[in-house]
């Protein structure tokens, strides 16, 4: 290539030889002229690209796909269809979302085909058995459905096992229609797309690309929310969220993941499972506890998680540790706030001690009228690859550090509450409990037990009164 430009080069240069000085001036200046005319084409191009692709510049995409088309028309027949039989769908697209609320959508919709599915949503317990008479009517209406199956999930509820997870549906535009199932706690449960072990292929049929869907990656679960009807067209009776922007934000932080009840099996086969009184009478008020706290960190906006011997219970066996005697949970250090503990106090909790400050070691534990303690550890950012949370002991003023490997939030069900829990939760147990995590300890030291425990050094006295608190 590189031989062919330099022939070309010298080719053009003894051409140039030949021609008046008068000529060489023109045609300089009409060939720069010209190189600055390509360039501007050519960014052009790239910015247009980028607008309609929503700023990912998809190659498969300028060779497969057609551009703004009319679906004014599939939307009346989709909303037609389901009011026949008797269900609303859900409108989850954030595109048209947006330019609906902001009363910019036309009466003859335009959508960009160049863009992703258009994203929409069932209640499954609307729909229900009418899932034959839906593909009917669809197919008859001219619209081809491809339907993926839950049929190899990454855990194995019976209830979950091969059921419909998304339908879509392309005639002059496509449409992603999420079946949401209901979960415990109010919750709305979708699932992964990979779980279809044919989904390449569907996806193939429908000439999509996996980059090309926007969401359902994973496994996700969002709360239930409140719907009001669209204004698309008078015919339409879709809906869509109420509060749009809270909705869309869940949906983007929706990532589950499904407690392991073959793992947890396995424990209580090997090592049993206590079903005594007592034990149950603690897992109980444990549960009401952790409903308490969620219910008030969630009016506060506080993400929190399980964490230490909770997240252990969770992992390992799909339930409380009978002998935990305590209730942890992890918050960001970045969101603490005051108001935590007027809230937990308003709401029957006693703040017992107050370990540290915000922005080092900060641990706050809380005792309600059951006699359950909870422990509550704020995590900060070590470095790019680290967290930790601190410690301090009480008489001595010692400081101790607990250091995890990075990690994210997932949803999860526990003890029929949506909750959190760390993504990476093998390497989150692992860090704090060592290799030996699967073998029930029931003698725990927290300042030498566990696996990540490091000296963090000591407070000072001037800190002391303010980094060590205890209350009647």
């Amino acid at each position: 290539m590189m031989s062919f430009l330099r022939k070309l080069y010298y080719t053009f240069r003894y051409l140039f030889s030949f021609l008046p000085f008068q000529t060489k001036s023109f045609t300089l200046v009409c060939f720069y002229v010209g190189i600055l005319c390509l360039t501007l084409q050519f960014f052009i191009f790239l910015i247009l690209l980028y607008t309609l692709d929503g700023g990912v510049i998809s190659s498969s995409a300028i060779l497969s796909k057609k551009c703004s088309v009319d679906i004014q028309e599939d939307f009346k027949t989709l909303s037609s269809l389901s009011f026949d039989l008797g269900f609303n769908l859900i409108l989850l697209d954030k595109e048209i979302i947006k330019e609906e609320t902001n009363q910019n959508t036309s009466k003859k919709l335009i959508y960009c085909t160049l863009c992703k599915p258009i994203l929409m949503a069932v209640d499954n317990a609307f729909l229900l058995d009418l899932r034959k008479q839906l593909l009917s009517k669809l197919i008859d209406h001219g619209f081809v459905p491809v339907t993926f199956y839950n049929s190899h999930p990454l855990q194995r509820i019976p209830e979950l096992n091969h059921i419909e997870t998304v339908i879509f549906v392309q005639r002059t535009a496509t449409f992603q229609i999420i079946i949401f199932h209901p979960r415990e706690d109010n919750t709305w449960w979708f699932g992964d797309i990979h779980s279809d072990t044919s989904y390449e292929v569907k996806l193939a049929s429908l000439n999509l690309t996996l980059q090309e869907i926007d969401l359902m990656k994973t496994e996700g679960a969002v709360e239930k929310f409140e719907m009001v009807p669209t204004s698309l067209s008078e015919e339409s009776s879709m809906i869509q969220p109420k509060d749009v922007s809270t909705v869309l934000s869940d949906i983007k932080n929706s990532k589950f993941i499904e407690c392991n009840l073959t793992r947890a099996t396995l424990f209580h086969d090997k090592f049993g499972s206590d079903k005594s009184p007592e034990a149950i009478r603690f897992r109980h008020k444990v549960w009401k506890m952790l409903s308490r706290v969620k219910t008030i960190l969630d009016s506060l906006g506080i993400v929190f998680w399980l964490s230490s011997g909770t997240a252990l219970g969770y992992f390992r066996e799909c339930d409380i540790i009978a002998h935990s005697k305590d209730v942890d949970i992890g918050i960001w250090a970045s969101s603490y706030s005051d108001r935590i503990i007027t809230e937990m106090h308003d709401h029957g909790f006693h703040l017992k001690i107050s370990l540290g400050f915000p922005n080092d070691s900060l641990e706050l534990s809380f005792i309600d009228q059951s006699g359950i303690k909870l422990d509550i550890f704020f995590f900060y950012k070590e470095d790019n690859n680290h967290y930790w949370n601190g410690g301090t002991q009480v008489k001595s003023g010692k400081k101790f550090k607990y250091t995890f490997p990075k990690f994210t939030l997932c949803w999860t069900i526990f003890k029929d509450l949506r909750v959190r829990v760390p993504c990476e939760m093998e390497a989150y147990i692992r860090a704090n409990y060592g290799p030996n995590w699967f073998t029930p300890v029931k003698t725990w030291d927290w300042k030498t037990s566990p696996a990540n425990v490091l000296p963090n050094g000591v407070w000072k006295q001037e800190q002391l009164a303010d980094a060590i608190k205890l209350f009647v």
